[in-house]
């Protein structure tokens, strides 16, 4: 096992030792210095607030309301964010509703 895979394992069990007040202080300390972190948070906030689909299409629109030109500087927070709501989505398909699929298209 080489060093990266060494300290790779290491962050991996570390969070099982913890309880979960000392994990979620963990996280918001993690979601104030990392914004891709935090925007991911926030969408499933956002999302999970409420049980309509209104919330989850709002973030949608935010995510993909890309007008025009995207800088190559902001591509790869763009494609984060896209990836976030990916899997905001994949959880919402138990749904199982119509307004879903709406939703999904609109995503697409």
């Amino acid at each position: 096992m080489n060093c990266w895979q060494s300290t790779n394992a290491r962050i991996e069990v570390y969070p099982q030792g913890l309880d979960v007040a000392a994990l979620r202080k963990f996280v918001l300390e993690g979601s104030r210095r990392d914004n891709a972190l935090r925007e991911k948070m926030l969408m499933a906030a956002t999302v999970k607030d409420t049980n309509g689909i209104s919330s989850l299409r709002k973030v949608v629109k935010q995510v993909t309301g890309a007008n025009g030109f995207i800088e190559w500087r902001a591509a790869a927070d763009d494609a984060n964010r896209l990836e976030h709501l990916e899997e905001l989505l994949v959880q919402r398909i138990r749904d199982d509703t119509s307004e879903l699929v709406v939703v999904i298209e609109e995503a697409i």
